[in-house]
């Protein structure tokens, strides 16, 4: 499916369905664009292990038109069975994405304005216009800075008993479908859809029974879900760590990704690594400027804000408690993946 991959199968009917889901997904994705889907195409780590579980290397996650149609065609049949359920009053499990606050969207919409991405000054930012404004900075130097502020303006999604919509993926009803085999809302929603299709007096009062059980049912799940990606992250965050504790004293380019009162984050570009540059690694006084997402010294001036290019030098690695300290070498594009020797 990805760069004539599908045309090198053998057998043709496999080959011919592959290409046929490659162009489907294709039309999927631009009919959700189209009605105001975001789609935050950042990056994302994988951690490469040795022979004795070690981390060896950090490398970008792929994500080919093979990916991309294994979510069009779940993203379909999670909607489907949604709108079947919602039509029919059946009691169900929502995947909820409720719009983001307003302070988070005046935010935002004060980024998207100075980097002239939207269409119309004032104009209500709904997520047609958040979408477009991510589409307009693809390929410019601030695409990955309007991305994860965007990111960080929405809402978390969560699991509810009530339909409230998606409103990321533009859809007026979505639930969990695909996977019961590995969550739980799944399996709840599939026991919803068989009461459905059952379609007698007595699917009638399960449905009904459970009905009345799904806020508990969606506040654990939700609850669980939370647990289950911290957890994740702590592990991907520790394996960073130990990768990251050989190259301590190495420089690397990077971009900052993050800005707070106590220092920016950089994002390395040779593996998708962040750590922190305290304000004590930085000469003079700094505080933070949230309009602008930087980090300004006393008298304004210099500053250092998200999007920037930097080469910064591994100081310390605390694996212990997942910290990552870096100090500030220089400004300014630098490529490679390290821009110097250890303890240079």
């Amino acid at each position: 499916m990805e760069g004539g991959a599908a045309r090198e199968v053998g057998d043709p009917e496999v080959r011919d369905n592959l290409v046929r889901l490659a162009d489907l997904a294709r039309v999927l994705m631009r009919r959700r664009f189209a009605a105001g889907a975001i789609d935050f195409d950042l990056p994302t780590a994988e951690i490469v292990l040795g022979d004795a579980g070690r981390p060896t290397d950090i490398v970008e996650a792929p994500r080919t038109i093979a990916h991309r149609a294994i979510e069009e065609a779940m993203l379909a049949a999670n909607r489907a069975v949604a709108e079947r359920l919602v039509g029919a009053q059946v009691p169900a499990l929502f995947r909820v994405h409720e719009p983001p606050l307003p302070a988070q969207l005046e935010g935002l919409r004060e980024l998207l304005e100075s980097f002239d991405l939207l269409d119309a000054s004032g104009a209500a930012l709904g997520p047609l216009e958040i979408a477009r404004a991510i589409q307009r900075a693809a390929g410019r130097p601030e695409e990955r800075l309007v991305n994860l502020v965007a990111l960080r303006a929405l809402r978390q999604a969560r699991y509810s008993e009530r339909n409230l919509g998606h409103f990321a993926l533009a859809f007026d009803a979505y639930l969990h479908f695909t996977s019961p085999i590995r969550r739980y809302a799944d399996l709840v929603v599939h026991r919803a859809l068989h009461d459905l299709l059952e379609d007698s007096a007595a699917s009638r009062a399960r449905a009904q029974g459970r009905g009345a059980r799904l806020p508990g049912l969606a506040a654990r799940v939700s609850w669980c879900e939370r647990v289950a990606m911290e957890a994740e992250r702590e592990a991907v965050d520790l394996k960073k760590c130990v990768f990251l504790r050989e190259r301590v004293g190495e420089r690397f380019a990077g971009s900052v990704s993050r800005v707070a009162k106590h220092g920016v984050y950089v994002a390395l570009d040779p593996f998708f690594v962040e750590g922190l540059v305290h304000v004590r690694r930085l000469p003079g006084v700094w505080h933070l400027d949230e309009r602008s997402f930087s980090l300004v010294a006393r008298g304004g001036r210099d500053r250092l804000r998200l999007g920037d290019r930097v080469e910064i030098r591994v100081v310390a690695v605390e694996v212990a408690r997942g910290w990552i300290d870096f100090e500030l070498v220089e400004r300014g594009a630098l490529g490679g993946r390290s821009a110097s020797g250890r303890g240079a």
